[in-house]
């Protein structure tokens, strides 16, 4: 058997495609089991910045006619569209596993180092353990990959600095707002990116920090463990007229910030981030005086400064993938 993956990336796209390309959690159950119906073996990882599918097929199968056969399945009705297609990458083979380590590895993220892509590959693999559509080939490749994730944050100084999709969000408002540490922020979404975010703005001693979610008692429990106020969604409404940092990452489907929901009387300057895929915040907010609106693209900038203090980890880095294909006979 050999693996092979399909999919899309922050570097194919911009967040105005991937949104309609990721893949709910509600939704992996069919996703995976009808996968299954083609291919021994299946994966999804579905990130804010990336929608992967990795599946395993016979030695001997025409690579062309399984990225055909993956492009039907995922694009449906948009399979014939070779602009959309084009926009895709497919590896098989030694290509699909070094693929696959780099993302564990996070040298493939938009932000390198970060620790959360980690957990997000691991958790879509259980997934698809718990459903059964993995075997010999995908758990061998993953459970190598987490592996090697480990060994390159241990050799390495890859993840120094505690870098994330938060922290980099945080340099990108300062740039707009000059320091925080005299900022009201609010954080919607009481997720794992929220907790990080949250992490992050309490570690620099910002005080007056407000965390709103859908279902309260998350956000209870996210202030009691790291600090701010806890909100109901409701109330963000209001409270977020007096912030002057307001970062959205919810896993809704719709908009969670609509034009209608902005205080008309508010602080002269506001920065909105919009961490979610889909994304949380409609477009039109940018159009009111003094809001500045950034989606996760808007960090790439920030993004290109950190890695240049970092190019010789990456090599290092590199150099362990490659080690280790060989070492695992990977074809």
């Amino acid at each position: 058997m050999k693996a092979a993956v399909f999919g899309i990336n922050h570097n194919r796209s911009l967040v105005e495609l991937r949104e309609k390309l990721a893949v709910r959690d509600s939704q992996l159950p069919n996703f995976l089991k009808g996968l299954t119906m083609q291919f021994k073996e299946a994966v999804i990882l579905s990130t804010c910045n990336r929608t992967e599918i990795y599946v395993s097929s016979f030695l001997e199968d025409d690579d062309a006619k399984i990225k055909e056969r993956l492009a039907k399945f995922f694009l449906n009705g948009q399979h014939n569209n070779q602009e959309l297609v084009n926009r895709f990458y497919f590896y098989s083979g030694i290509e699909a596993a070094r693929h696959l380590l780099r993302v564990s590895s996070s040298l493939d993220s938009m932000v390198v180092g970060e620790t959360q892509i980690l957990g997000q590959v691991k958790d879509a693999y259980q997934t698809a353990l718990d459903l059964k559509v993995t075997g010999k080939c995908l758990n061998r490749l993953f459970q190598t990959s987490f592996g090697v994730a480990k060994r390159i944050r241990t050799e390495t100084d890859i993840a120094r600095g505690n870098h994330s999709v938060s922290s980099v969000a945080c340099l990108l408002a300062s740039e707009r707002l000059g320091s925080l540490q005299d900022k009201q922020v609010m954080i919607i979404g009481a997720g794992k990116i929220g907790v990080v975010t949250l992490q992050h703005l309490a570690k620099k001693g910002i005080q007056a920090i407000f965390v709103g979610n859908r279902t309260f008692s998350k956000a209870e429990e996210m202030t009691k463990r790291f600090g701010g106020t806890a909100l109901h969604l409701k109330d963000c409404f209001v409270k977020m007229a007096e912030c002057d940092l307001i970062i959205c990452q919810t896993s809704s489907p719709h908009y969670v910030l609509k034009y209608e929901n902005i205080p008309e009387e508010r602080k002269r300057q506001q920065v909105f981030i919009d961490l979610a895929i889909p994304r949380d915040i409609e477009q039109r907010i940018a159009e009111l005086p003094g809001i500045f609106l950034y989606n996760i693209d808007s960090l790439q900038g920030i993004v290109d400064k950190t890695l240049e203090s970092r190019e010789k980890d990456v090599h290092k880095a590199e150099a362990i993938i490659e080690e280790e294909l060989q070492k695992n006979g990977w074809r």
